[in-house]
């Protein structure tokens, strides 16, 4: 039953367009950076990103701009003995910014850098060799003084590894080398919870060769294999895990019911594994991590951006990406009501650009109502809502409908019934709704959320 309502969810909202809340910030042009791989960072007020090809030497740069998309500067271009063809996002922590390079440093198999958030101080704080890996993957994250990453390849069995070393580039550790059986070729990043990182490998595993979730200790013991993808639960996930209590979220590139990938939860300790939504047949193919906003999961997949809510009950597809953007880059980031994020290509430009998402939309951006005078029940349901007032004394009057495009479907008086009011939306699609009750005057009483699930 929620497989077949996720379906008509998502066909019927494939065909949502809401070009207002989309904004092209900035076009990459080769010489100021092209190619971005990676998440964009913030930092301060500012958004920091890199590129894998372009800049100066056309070997890729670090850059960063307003969240308007003004002020784009080139604060740092590679060169080839400092790294090239940046992988991954940056991380920031107080005035530094901390990533990786796929190839480039001494023995042209990738590094690990720092530089200040100004362009200056750049610093190859660790050159891979093949032995201690080689071509990072992903990015890094840190525990006070120390980070930790994985790479693609190298290592004792040239299958990739998981390591550590100091920001200031002292006490590398080897803490393990992947060989097949406890997976091989990881992708995305690592995630830290207390002393355990979790994280996936495309391939490898003990049974099926098809990538596993995976959790270590920080010291390098207690390697366990969380999960073991065999094609119809999932196959070669990709992007990084994301933690939610005693949950893990994350996605595959393949496999699944149409073999276009799946969303995926599991507990922490490899119990309780739960194909969450297959993607449809051309219409999946994840290539990014999902972030949690409230209670949903968002994410990209092929070239629309959805959410999903932690249980999968309800999966929505959120916006269809113009058609001249091809390839993302990276993962989402939100800031407010806003997602930020990359694509590597553009068809009239092959460059790649960065935009931004509103999610709510012109409509309802400045609710600043107490969600707490007024509740809907039941929510989900099948489109006829009652409102409960927490306050008697309140008299409401009127409702405000809107879609999760921010386009307004309703406008009307409510309908009492004793000392509550109903909403009727039965005749509006299944999805996710945003409502808000108005006094006689005008004034804002609530607002709050809908679900209709017919």
């Amino acid at each position: 039953m929620y497989k077949y309502l996720l379906s008509l969810l998502f066909l019927f909202s494939l065909g949502i367009v809401a070009s207002a809340q989309y904004t092209d910030l900035h076009d990459f042009n080769d010489t100021l950076g092209a190619g971005p791989y990676g998440s964009l960072t913030f930092a301060g007020q500012k958004l920091y990103g890199m590129t894998s090809t372009g800049g100066l030497s056309g070997l890729g740069c670090v850059f960063s701009l307003d969240t308007n998309g003004k002020a784009y500067k080139v604060i740092h271009n590679f060169n080839g003995t400092g790294g090239w063809s940046p992988q991954g996002s940056l991380l920031f922590s107080g005035n530094k910014l901390y990533g990786m390079t796929q190839f480039g440093g001494s023995a042209d198999s990738g590094c690990v850098f720092s530089l200040d958030t100004d362009g200056s101080g750049y610093k190859v704080i660790l050159n891979f060799s093949g032995t201690n890996g080689r071509m990072p993957q992903g990015s890094l994250i840190l525990s006070g003084k120390v980070l930790y990453g994985m790479t693609l390849f190298g290592g004792v069995a040239r299958w990739g590894n998981i390591f550590s070393i100091d920001t200031d580039g002292a006490n590398y550790k080897d803490l393990l080398d992947f060989k097949g059986k406890n997976g091989s070729l990881p992708n995305g990043s690592l995630i830290l919870s207390g002393k355990t990182l979790y994280g996936m490998t495309i391939s490898g595993g003990a049974l099926h060769d098809s990538g596993c979730v995976f959790s270590i200790d920080t010291n390098g013991t207690a390697y366990k294999d969380l999960h073991d993808f065999n094609g119809i639960n999932g196959c070669k996930p990709y992007g990084s895990l994301l933690q939610e209590g005693n949950k893990l979220y994350g996605m595959t590139s393949w496999g699944g019911i149409s073999n276009q990938g799946n969303i995926f939860s599991i507990d922490t300790n490899g119990n309780g594994f739960k194909e969450m939504y297959d993607f449809p047949l051309y219409a999946g193919s994840s290539s990014s991590s999902l972030i949690l906003i409230g209670s949903e999961l968002y994410g990209l997949a092929n070239d629309y951006i959805f959410s999903i809510d932690t249980s999968g009950n309800i999966f929505t597809n959120h916006y269809n990406f113009p058609v001249n953007v091809v390839g993302f880059s990276g993962s989402l980031i939100c800031s407010g009501n806003t997602l930020y994020g990359m694509s590597n290509g553009l068809r009239d430009h092959t460059l790649g650009n960065i935009y931004s998402f509103n999610l709510l939309g012109s409509g309802i951006d400045n609710l600043t109502a107490d969600k707490g005078l007024i509740s809907a029940y039941p929510n989900p349901s099948n489109g006829v809502f009652t409102i409960e007032m927490k306050n008697e004394k309140l008299k409401a009057k009127n409702v405000e409908i809107y879609n999760v495009m921010g386009e307004k479907v309703t406008f009307g008086m409510l309908k009492q019934v004793q000392h509550d009011w109903v909403v009727d939306l039965s005749g509006q699609p299944n999805g996710v709704y945003f409502y808000r009750v108005l006094e006689v005057d005008g004034g804002v009483i609530g607002e709050g959320k809908l679900i209709i699930q017919k």
